[in-house]
């Protein structure tokens, strides 16, 4: 053994397909999606962006969010501000990218600078040229991800730390929405306070750990309404809801419609 670490590949493959920059007055987008991953990066300005199924990040001056691809997403603008925005082609997706995620603070320095390099690219450019902003682009997004993983504490990201304690929570609520009695149960079993841990969360995304439980529950039952046939008493409990009297409450709230008008208008069949 020589002692080195076996490389590793992240991505087999990130290619740079376009960025720009626009001034923006207070202004609101509405919901609107794009083929490829999404970085917007927001030198001044401060607001919000929200998903369909409720899910939102606050971003402040230079903060960014990146966007998985076909993720519909509204942006809220409060006052004046910029958008610095880069698409790229990833594969394979980054698990940390099946939501949105918030790099609080990239500072001033060589991060920003790529953005305003992968913001004004050449109409036409070379073979070489290409090659080089998809190299930018990989640096940029490998160090937003680092930036991410490492939390607002500027700790690694180990079960034991400030970001792991929440990004730990989160996933677990991700995976056991279905059979979840209480968002309480996730400190347990992670070892820690709720109240610390209800802390830590809604520092790092947000939002509370009740509302992340119903927006992954609702994400399912979204899903289930355009793919499936299954009707509202069968899909309530493959969800995690008591009812389908519950689940119908919960969706006219979030959604501003029923789960039949949903599925009349989204559904395939």
């Amino acid at each position: 053994m020589d002692g080195r670490k076996e490389d590793v590949q992240v991505f087999s493959h990130i290619g740079f397909r376009s960025g720009w920059r626009s001034k923006l007055e207070e202004s609101f987008c509405a919901l609107h999606e794009h083929p490829h991953v999404e970085i917007v990066y927001h030198p001044t300005g401060h607001g919000w962006t929200e998903l369909e199924s409720g899910f939102r990040l606050e971003f402040k001056p230079g903060s960014a969010v990146i966007y998985p691809p076909l993720t519909a997403h509204s942006q809220k603008m409060e006052c004046r501000g910029e958008d610095v925005v880069v698409q790229l082609e990833v594969a394979p997706l980054p698990e940390e990218l099946e939501l949105p995620i918030l790099v609080p603070d990239i500072g001033i320095g060589p991060l920003e600078g790529e953005f305003n390099i992968l913001a004004a690219p050449p109409a036409a450019r070379t073979k070489y040229q290409q090659a080089a902003f998809d190299y930018r682009a990989a640096g940029l997004l490998s160090a937003l991800l680092d930036i991410y993983l490492q939390g607002e504490s500027g700790n690694t990201t180990g079960e034991g730390t400030k970001g792991g304690y929440a990004e730990h929570a989160f996933r677990l609520i991700r995976e056991q929405y279905r059979n979840l009695g209480s968002v309480s149960e996730i400190a347990t079993e992670i070892g820690i306070s709720y109240d610390h841990l209800r802390h830590l969360f809604k520092e790092r995304y947000g939002m509370t750990m009740q509302e992340w439980l119903i927006v992954t529950r609702l994400e399912q039952v979204r899903e289930l309404l355009r793919y499936s046939n299954l009707p509202l008493k069968a899909i309530a409990p493959l969800c995690g809801f008591g009812s389908d009297r519950h689940l119908c409450a919960v969706f006219k709230e979030r959604s501003h419609m029923s789960p039949g008008e949903f599925r009349a208008r989204h559904g395939i069949n």
